[in-house]
């Protein structure tokens, strides 16, 4: 079975698609990832989804550092009830 790749342009319209109902939506990319070129992901995500926030980490490469103080923060700032404690 043929596994489909799809270019960052395609996935970003389709993940358009998906979140316009959605208030807030933030996305999180690795500044120094070796794989993919994160400022230009951020770039063409950004226009595809125009209210998403799109966080690029400049010292992170692919795999991503714990991001659940940046993910409470963007919940916080969106107006979500965060867990405290």
């Amino acid at each position: 079975m043929a596994q489909e790749f799809y270019s960052v342009d395609q996935v970003a319209a389709q993940l358009g698609l998906h979140v316009r109902t959605v208030r807030n939506y933030v996305h999180m990319v690795g500044g120094r990832d070796a794989m993919i070129d994160s400022h230009e992901t951020k770039r063409r995500l950004e226009g595809a989804v125009p209210h998403a926030t799109v966080r690029l980490l400049p010292a992170a490469g692919h795999l991503l550092p714990d991001l659940s103080a940046i993910v409470i923060d963007f919940l916080r700032g969106s107006n979500v009830a965060v867990p405290q404690g």
